[in-house]
């Protein structure tokens, strides 16, 4: 069951009995009326069925009153891209677990990374659930598919201290400080583009990460936990401060493009790119430069609460998921306070 507008009349697109029908309500377009005129044909009617973009739609709806737009969007961006081309006009009734698991490895074998697929599965999950709590469906299909061990997974492949070298190197004058404060702060794209100036404390050698600007938009930072201050170590503060030539009597943000203020991490994509063309290193996204900070301070020994802290995280247990590969192994010998010590009756073995 769909509901649209046309002018400002509400039309309602179902299937009954197998026939689909689309037609006037000849009642004006707004949510009341939605309401009421989904619950007379589905009171009036048992045969009235739903297509899964139905549900997902009224989900989507109901994720924007409680989620950032950019959440939103991800929503949207998921559904559109793997799950609507496969299910697009099926009965929710039709959707059985065989047919989740053939989408399933349809994915699979089109290499979509582990954490989409994952996240297309929560919508899905929702929507059954929400059909049955509407009394449309009685069971889950997506319960009995288990997620596939055969998933890509997003790899993270940070620059080292040589190719942040030449990445520094390559990098036009606006767009070196910039590079630097992000290889150096571990900030995300959002948060290094939001930073203003009355966010940095070159005294105390901090930055008061406030916001996060993405697709024009200001927003709070992404968690709790985002909101946060992180110290400003020496390499950020030469980047920092020889920024205050480029923008600090033009404008109260910290980093401005060609064309002023940056509206998103995709106004960096192309420029981020050539550089790297330039340099003659790999292509990765911007957003290695807050992996490659994370790897390289727990590579080098530095104490993984605070790296935690710096990137944001809830706590140190999200940051050693992510990057427990790249932690310094000591090659030193534990427990070396026991070497002396032995028990009654016992010798020490030379």
């Amino acid at each position: 069951m769909r509901f649209y507008k046309r002018g400002n009349t509400l039309y309602v697109d179902y299937i009954n009995n197998g026939k689909r029908i689309r037609k006037s309500t000849k009642l004006n377009y707004n949510e009341n009326n939605i309401k009421l005129y989904k619950n007379l044909l589905l009171n009036g009617n048992d045969n009235v069925s739903f297509f899964l973009n139905d549900l997902v739609s009224e989900i989507i709806e109901e994720k924007r009153l409680i989620l950032k737009a950019t959440s939103v969007r991800c929503y949207e961006s998921i559904y559109n891209s793997l799950i609507k081309p496969y299910f697009n006009d099926v009965l929710i009734t039709n959707i059985k677990s065989k047919d989740i698991h053939k989408w399933q490895m349809h994915l699979v074998s089109k290499k979509i990374l582990s954490n989409s697929i994952t996240f297309a599965r929560t919508i899905l999950n929702q929507t059954f659930d929400r059909a049955i709590l509407e009394e449309i469906i009685e069971v889950n299909p997506l319960k009995a598919v288990k997620i596939s061990k055969n998933l890509s997974s997003y790899e993270v492949k940070p620059f080292t201290l040589k190719e942040i070298e030449r990445i520094l190197f390559h990098a036009p004058k606006h767009f070196k400080n910039m590079l630097g404060v992000a290889f150096f702060t571990g900030l995300r794209t959002g948060e290094l583009i939001g930073l203003k100036w009355d966010d940095i404390n070159f005294k105390n050698r901090t930055i008061s990460i406030k916001r996060t600007i993405n697709r024009g938009s200001i927003q709070s930072p992404k968690t709790k936990s985002s909101i946060r201050v992180v110290d400003i170590i020496e390499p950020c503060y030469t980047y920092l401060y020889n920024q205050q030539l480029y923008t600090k009597l033009k404008s109260e943000f910290v980093f401005l493009g060609n064309k002023g203020t940056y509206s998103g991490s995709h106004n960096l994509r192309t420029a981020f790119m050539n550089i790297l063309k330039s340099a003659g290193i790999e292509y990765r996204s911007i957003y290695h430069t807050r992996h490659t900070f994370a790897s390289m301070m727990l590579n080098e020994g530095e104490n993984l609460i605070w790296v935690s802290q710096m990137l944001g995280h809830k706590d140190s247990s999200v940051t050693l998921k992510k990057y427990s590969k790249y932690i310094k192994k000591e090659e030193i010998k534990r427990a070396s306070f026991l070497d002396d010590w032995h028990t009654v009756g016992t010798h020490k073995v030379v």
